[in-house]
C-alpha cells in the first residue's frame, strides 16, 4: 500500500530527528571538529553517527514499514496517521504526564462503541480462563485481579497500555504473559529502551528454568510442585526465550546450553565481533543501491527459522531488527511485542518497537522517570531546513522536543481516540516490595493525588523486616547552609581556566556535587552502612547528579573496604556529555561469588541509564544535592523522589538541607522560616510538579496513625532531626543577598564581603573579645601591607631566591589575604584563614594561585593547613603563624570550642579538628612576647553589628511577646513609646519597612512578614504557624538581639516614620492644591 505524501513529509522529519539524536561528535577527517549550532542543520549530519544510531532504521525502512497492510493491520501506519492531529488538551497546561486523564474527565475505559464491547467481552474470557487454571499454568505467586486483567488485555487489543506503579509485580506479569502467548503459539520480543528492564525479565526466566531442571514430562503422576507437569506454561516460556543483543550479547548467547537445540545449524557459526558489527547485505531485499547499509548483523541466521525454535526474543530496541538477516522486512513482525519501561523510552525509539509488532503491550509508569531529550532535539525548531515541519507539528503527539513526555503518554492519547480500545487500559494497584509506612507516602502524594482518584493497596508482608514494627521507617536528617557546587564531568580531559567554556577549546560540561551531604553520610550514618551489609542487607545511593555519585562511589568502597560486599556505580548515561543522572545509584551487596566480584572490579564495570528504576533494597539513601528551592530544584520533582522512595524496602534515609523544607516544617525545627533567594508561588509550585521532597518531610513529620507509634521515639534513626555535624559556614544563608541586583552590583561598602567570609569574621570576632591583645584584618594586600623584619615583601622574595611564579603573585596588584588575626602591638600575624569558594576547586589558574601563595606562607615561616582536621596536617611549629584554608563545600566542620562542645554532647570525638582557638592559643598564648618575623601594618578591623548577630539563634518571641517582655523589662519606657497608640503593631512594623527591615507586602492584605536581608542580619524571622482553626499563616518573630535592637531604637523610628508621613500629606496638599488651581484657571480661561 503506498503511502501518501503527508507520510513522506512525516518519515523525512523523524528521519531527521533520528540524526540528531544519534548525533555524536566523530571525526570523518583529521583533526576535524563537528558539533551542532543553531544556524542551520549541518548537511553531513548522517557521517556523525553515534553507535546504536536509530538513523539506520528510518532510513531504509520506515516506508517499507507503511506499505505494509492495511491500516487497521499496522499499529505504526494507525499511529502516525493520528499522532499530527493529537494534542493534550486539559486548558491548564497539564499533560497526561501528570495523569491519564484526556483533559475532559474521560479515560481508556470511558469511550463505549461497539467494537470495544467486542474487545472487552473477549479479554473477560481470557480473564476468566486464567483465574480458573492460574495455579495450574502458573505455580507458584499466584497473579490478582489486575494483573489477570493485565494479561488478558494484552492477548486481544491490538495495543494495550499497563500502568504499574513502583513494586505491583510487573515483572511477574510480564513473564506470565511471555507464557500464555508463547502457550498460544506466538512469538513474543521483550524489549526497552534499556538493556536492565530486559534483564529483569531474563532473570526472572532463568529462576523458572533452575527451579524446573530436567526433560519435560509427557504424561503421568504431577510431581511436587506441579513440576512436571507439561501443562505449565511458565515453564514451557523458561525454555524458549533468547537474550539477544549486541554482538557481545549474541555470542554469549551462541556459547549458552540453549543454543544447543540448534544441534549444529550453523547458529553464529563465525560469530561477529563488536569491530566488524555493520549490516549484512541481503540480496533477496536489498536492491542494487543499498548494498551493505540495509539488513542485520548476522549472516546465517534468518527470523522464522530462529523464532521456530525460540519464540521468545529479549533485547534492546536498538537491536531487536538487526539481530536476524532479515529482522527488518516488514513481514517479520513478532505476535506481541511487550515494551518493558515505556514510560522512560522516547518517541524515535518507540517506533522502532511499534514496527516490530502485530500486537503490542507498553508497560510503565508515567509517575517515574521520563526519557532525556538532550540539548540537540530543541535545534529543530531553529533551523530552516526544518523549522516549517516542526512547527506543524509543534505540540502534537509527534513534537519529539517536549519535556516528560514519553512514547507510552503518546500512545495513550492517540489509541484513546480510536474504536475498540475503551478498556485497554489496566492499573497494577497492588504494591508488595516497601514498607507500607515508606509506600503510603507515593500511594498518597501521588497516585491518589495526581492519578484521577487510583488507589494504591498496599500489600507487603512485613514478615522478617528489621523495621516491622515501626510505622514510619524514614528518617530525615536536615542541615543548615548552603553547600552545593559545580564541578566538572571530566576534570581529567577537560582542561577549562574559568566556567565559561567560551575560551576554550573543548566545550566544558558542567555536574554538581555537594560534599556536605556526603560528609553528614559518613559521620552519621557510616556504621549503620556497615552493619547493614554485613548483615547481609543491600544498600543504595541515590543522587541525581553524576558529581555526587562518584563522590558516593568513594565514601563507600571506603566505608565497605573490609566487607565482603560488591559496590557499583550505575550512572545514567554512557557517554561523557551527561551532566546529571536522574537517579544514578551507589549501591552495596552482601558478596555471594567473591570471583566474580574480582572479576567485575578487574574490569571496571559501570552500568547504565536509571538502573535504580525498577530495582530494590533493603535500605535506601536519597542525597537530592541541592539547598534551596530558588532555582526550581527539579531533585525535589515528583517523578524522581517518587522512584527514590519506592526502591527501599525496609528504610528509607534522607539528608536534605533545611531549605528545602515547607516553612511548616522549619519554623517547627528550628524556630523560624531560613531566608531563600526567591520564594515560590504555590500556582507555580502545583504546575511546575516540584517540592516532593518538602511533601516527604511534611509526611514524616505527620503523627503516625499506627498502635505501635511509640517505636519511632525509641529508635532515634527515625524521624526529623537536625546534624549534630555543625560548622560556622552553617550560618551562611543569613548573610546571603537574595536580591539579584544586589548580585550583579558587588562592591565592598554594599553587602560582599562573600557570606562565607563573614561567617569566618562573626566566629572570630566572637572570640577575640577575651583576646584584647589580638587584633582582626580583612582583605590585606601583600605588597603593600607585609613586611618582613622591616624589609619589602618584594625585597624579601628576591633575596630568598622564590621562583618567579611565587614572586609575580605574591606581588600583583589585587594578592590578598582574607581574614588575619594579627598582635595588635606589633602587627605579627598569628592565623590566617583563606576562605576558599566553589572556584578555588573549579578554576586552574586559581588552583594554581593557591599553590603560589602557600609556597609564600611556608617562605615567610607559616604552617598550612588544607581544612581543619588534624590527619595528614603538617605538626605545628612552635613559632610563626598558620594559614588555614577553609573550603566552603562542607568538608570542614566544628570550627570553634562552642561547636565542638555540641559535638562532644552529640558523641563525637571533636579532639579530630583543629579548632580557631586551638590554632590561635598555640600560636599566641597569653603573655606572649616572642618577636615576630612577619608584620602586618595595616590597622586591624572594627566590629561591627553586622559581624555580632547570632543567625542560628531559636531565642525567639512574636510582637506580643517582645511586648510583654519590654513592658516587664522597663515599663516607663514601653508605656513612653507604645503607650496610646490604637495599632503599635501596624506601627511598629511600617517603620520597619521604611528603615528597610521588611519588605513592603504585595498582596494586599496589610501583612508585613518577610524581612529583608537587613532584617534578617538584625535577627528579625519570618515564621508559619497556624491559628485555632487550623488555618496557615505567616508571621515575624524578633530574636533577643533584635528585641534589644527595637527597645534602643524605635522610638527614633517612630518619630521618623510619623514626621514623613506629615511631611508626605503636606506636599500631598500642596500638590492638590496647586492641581486645583490649575483647573480653575483653565476653566476661566475657557470662558
Amino acid at each position: 500500500m503506498a503511502v501518501s505524501s503527508e507520510f513522506q513529509e512525516i518519515a523525512e522529519y523523524l528521519l531527521t530527528c533520528a540524526r540528531v539524536s544519534g548525533f555524536g561528535q566523530r571525526k570523518p577527517g583529521e583533526g576535524e571538529q563537528f558539533e551542532l549550532a543553531a544556524e542551520s542543520m549541518p548537511s553531513n549530519l548522517s557521517e556523525h553517527q553515534a553507535n546504536y544510531s536509530l538513523e539506520w532504521y528510518y532510513r531504509h525502512y520506515l516506508i517499507h514499514d507503511l506499505e505494509c497492510g492495511e491500516s487497521g493491520e499496522n499499529l505504526l501506519r494507525t499511529f502516525l496517521l493520528n499522532a499530527p492531529k493529537s494534542r493534550p488538551d486539559t486548558g491548564n497546561g497539564e499533560t497526561l504526564a501528570e495523569g491519564p486523564d484526556t483533559g475532559n474527565g474521560e479515560t481508556l475505559a470511558g469511550n463505549p462503541d461497539a467494537k470495544a464491547k467486542e474487545a472487552a467481552d473477549k479479554a473477560e474470557k481470557v480473564a476468566a480462563a486464567i483465574r480458573d487454571n492460574q495455579f495450574t499454568w502458573f505455580p507458584g505467586n499466584l497473579m490478582n485481579d489486575a494483573q489477570i486483567r493485565a494479561v488478558a488485555n494484552a492477548m486481544t487489543y491490538p495495543m494495550s497500555f499497563v500502568q504499574g506503579p513502583p513494586g505491583t509485580g510487573k515483572t511477574m506479569m510480564i513473564v506470565r504473559l511471555i507464557a500464555q502467548a508463547v502457550a498460544a503459539g506466538e512469538t513474543v520480543a521483550v524489549v526497552s529502551s534499556n538493556s536492565a528492564a530486559v534483564a529483569n525479565v531474563k532473570e526472572k526466566l532463568e529462576e523458572i528454568a533452575a527451579e524446573y531442571k530436567g526433560p519435560p514430562v509427557d504424561g503421568g503422576k504431577a510431581t511436587a510442585g506441579d513440576a512436571g507437569r507439561k501443562d505449565n506454561r511458565l515453564r514451557t516460556a523458561s525454555e524458549s526465550f533468547a537474550f539477544l543483543g549486541s554482538a557481545k550479547v549474541r555470542e554469549g548467547f551462541a556459547n549458552s546450553t540453549a543454543a544447543d537445540r540448534w544441534q549444529g545449524t550453523g547458529l553464529f557459526a563465525n560469530p561477529i565481533t563488536a569491530k566488524e558489527e555493520v549490516p549484512f547485505d541481503y540480496p533477496a531485499f536489498d536492491d542494487s543501491a543499498e548494498l551493505g547499509a540495509r539488513s542485520g548483523w548476522e549472516r546465517h541466521v534468518t527470523f522464522r527459522q530462529f523464532t521456530s525454535i525460540f519464540p521468545v526474543v529479549m533485547s534492546t530496541v536498538h537491536s531487536l531488527k538487526k539481530c536476524f538477516i532479515d529482522g527488518a522486512r516488514p513481514e517479520n513482525k513478532f505476535d506481541l511485542v511487550i515494551m518493558d519501561e515505556a514510560s522512560q523510552t522516547n518517541l524515535l525509539v518507540g517506533l522502532v518497537a511499534m514496527s516490530c509488532a502485530k500486537r503490542m503491550v507498553l508497560v510503565g509508569d508515567e509517575f517515574q522517570l521520563p526519557p532525556i531529550i538532550g540539548d540537540a532535539l530543541p535545534l529543530l525548531g531553529k533551523w530552516p531546513q526544518t523549522k516549517a515541519v516542526h512547527e506543524k507539528l509543534r505540540g502534537s503527539d509527534l513534537d519529539v522536543t517536549r519535556e516528560n513526555e514519553s512514547f507510552l503518554t503518546a500512545c495513550k492519547r492517540v489509541f484513546r481516540k480510536q474504536p475498540g480500545y475503551a478498556g485497554a487500559e489496566t492499573f497494577l494497584n497492588e504494591h508488595y516490595r516497601c514498607h507500607k509506612g515508606i509506600i503510603q507516602f507515593c500511594a498518597t502524594e501521588i497516585y491518589e493525588a495526581h492519578g484521577a482518584g487510583k488507589i494504591l493497596i498496599p500489600r507487603t508482608n512485613h514478615e522478617g523486616m528489621g523495621t516491622q514494627k515501626i510505622s514510619k521507617p524514614i528518617s530525615v536528617v536536615h542541615y543548615p547552609g548552603d553547600y552545593r557546587e559545580p564541578v566538572r564531568v571530566n576534570p581529567d580531559k577537560e582542561k577549562p581556566t574559568t566556567k565559561n567554556a567560551a575560551d576554550t577549546d573543548q566545550k566544558v560540561k558542567w555536574t554538581s556535587r555537594n560534599r556536605r551531604q556526603v560528609e553528614i553520610l559518613r559521620h552519621e550514618f557510616g556504621e549503620h552502612i556497615r552493619g547493614a551489609v554485613a548483615d547481609g542487607k543491600s544498600v543504595c545511593l541515590l543522587t541525581p547528579f553524576r558529581g555526587q555519585v562518584k563522590e558516593l562511589e568513594t565514601l563507600l568502597k571506603e566505608l565497605l573496604d573490609d566487607v565482603d560486599a560488591e559496590v557499583t556505580a550505575n550512572e545514567v548515561q554512557p557517554n561523557e556529555e551527561t551532566t546529571i543522572a536522574p537517579l544514578g545509584s551507589v549501591t552495596a551487596k552482601p558478596q555471594k561469588d567473591r570471583k566474580k566480584a574480582d572479576e567485575k572490579k578487574a574490569s571496571g564495570e559501570t552500568t547504565t541509564v536509571y538502573k535504580s528504576q525498577g530495582r530494590e533494597f533493603d535500605v535506601v539513601y536519597l542525597l537530592p544535592v541541592e539547598d534551596g528551592i530558588w532555582e526550581w530544584p527539579w531533585s525535589q520533582g515528583m517523578r524522581l523522589v517518587n522512584v527514590a522512595v519506592s526502591r527501599a524496602k525496609e528504610q528509607l534515609h534522607v539528608i536534605v538541607s533545611t531549605k528545602m523544607m515547607s516553612e511548616k516544617a522549619q519554623t517547627a525545627l528550628t524556630g523560624c522560616i531560613i531566608p531563600t533567594r526567591a520564594r515560590p508561588s504555590e500556582d507555580d509550585a502545583q504546575r511546575q510538579q516540584q517540592l516532593y521532597v518538602r511533601k516527604l518531610v511534611d509526611y514524616v513529620l505527620e503523627p503516625p496513625t499506627t498502635d505501635n507509634a511509640g517505636a519511632n521515639k525509641a529508635l532515634p534513626e527515625f524521624g526529623v532531626r537536625q546534624t549534630s555535624l555543625t560548622s560556622i559556614f552553617d550560618d551562611v544563608v543569613w548573610f546571603q543577598d537574595p536580591s539579584k541586583k544586589a548580585k550583579k552590583n558587588r562592591t565592598r561598602d554594599v553587602v560582599e564581603e562573600s557570606a562565607p567570609a563573614v561567617c569566618v569574621q562573626a566566629a572570630l570576632f566572637t572570640i577575640l573579645e577575651n583576646r584584647p591583645d589580638l587584633g582582626l584584618m580583612v582583605e590585606v594586600p601583600l605588597e603593600d601591607d607585609v613586611k618582613v623584619n622591616g624589609k619589602s615583601l618584594r625585597w624579601f622574595l628576591m633575596e630568598e631566591g622564590v621562583a618567579v611564579e611565587v614572586l609575580e603573585y605574591a606581588c600583583q596588584e589585587g594578592t590578598k589575604f582574607d581574614i588575619a588575626v594579627v598582635h595588635k602591638a606589633t602587627g605579627a600575624p598569628v592565623l590566617i584563614v583563606e576562605v576558599d569558594g566553589k572556584h578555588h576547586r573549579t578554576e586552574d589558574e586559581v588552583k594554581a594561585n593557591d599553590g603560589y601563595k602557600d609556597s609564600l606562607v611556608e617562605k615567610l615561616g607559616g604552617v598550612v593547613l588544607h581544612g581543619n582536621a588534624r590527619e595528614g596536617q603538617p605538626a605545628l611549629p612552635d613559632n610563626g603563624f598558620a594559614l588555614l584554608r577553609l573550603p566552603t563545600d562542607g568538608t570542614t566542620k566544628w570550627e570553634t570550642r562552642k561547636l565542638a562542645r555540641e559535638a562532644t554532647l552529640a558523641g563525637h570525638d571533636p579532639s579530630m579538628v583543629f579548632t580557631f582557638e586551638d590554632l590561635i592559643e598555640h600560636f599566641a598564648p597569653h603573655g606572649d612576647a616572642r618577636k615576630p618575623s612577619v608584620t602586618l601594618t595595616m590597622p586591624y578591623a572594627v566590629p561591627n553589628e553586622r559581624h555580632r548577630i547570632e543567625p542560628g539563634t531559636t531565642d525567639l518571641k512574636s510582637y506580643m511577646g517582645f511586648k510583654a517582655e519590654w513592658e516587664k523589662l522597663d515599663p516607663g519606657a514601653f508605656r513612653r513609646v507604645l503607650g496610646g497608640r490604637t495599632s503599635p503593631s501596624s506601627d511598629i512594623q511600617e517603620a520597619l519597612v521604611e528603615r528597610g527591615y521588611l519588605e513592603k507586602p504585595d498582596d494586599g492584605d496589610g501583612r508585613y512578614n518577610v524581612p529583608t536581608v537587613k532584617g534578617h542580619h538584625l535577627g528579625i524571622r519570618g515564621v508559619s504557624k497556624t491559628d485555632r482553626n487550623g488555618k496557615p499563616f505567616h508571621n515575624i518573630e524578633y530574636t533577643a538581639g533584635a528585641r534589644k535592637f527595637l527597645r534602643d531604637n524605635l522610638e527614633t523610628f517612630l518619630k521618623s516614620a510619623e514626621a514623613n508621613v506629615e511631611a508626605n500629606a503636606e506636599e500631598n496638599a500642596a500638590a492638590n492644591a496647586e492641581e486645583n488651581g490649575e483647573k480653575k484657571t483653565e476653566v476661566k480661561g475657557a470662558k
